[in-house]
């Protein structure tokens, strides 16, 4: 987390990529996700690495990329799909995008 240049008092406070400290988000974005602890949590990956987060609801989408489409395997959150998310301006893994995925609907007769 970052307060990266042009930050100016708490409501403009920055997240700046780790890499190259161009600010990502806003710290007035943060929130928890339905079903999490809090904002801040460590997760485990199917090959054991561990990765701790931080949830915002928005990114400065012109300088965050997601690639790879949605993905529900292995999702950190129950009933969400996630895709990886890169810094556009040096192309550092910042995290992943969530995104809710609807309950199919159909019958079981």
């Amino acid at each position: 987390a970052g307060g990266g240049a042009g930050t100016a008092g708490a409501a403009a406070a920055t997240i700046a990529c780790a890499r190259c400290d161009v600010d990502v988000a806003f710290v007035r974005d943060v929130f928890t996700v339905d079903g999490a602890v809090g904002t801040v949590g460590a997760y485990v990956n199917p090959h054991g690495v561990i990765h701790q987060t931080l949830t915002v609801r928005n990114v400065r989408e012109d300088y965050v990329i997601c690639l790879g489409g949605p993905n529900i395997q292995d999702s950190y959150f129950t009933g969400f799909s996630w895709e990886i998310a890169y810094c556009r301006f040096c192309s550092s893994h910042l995290g992943w995008r969530f995104v809710s995925v609807p309950p199919p609907s159909g019958f079981t007769i």
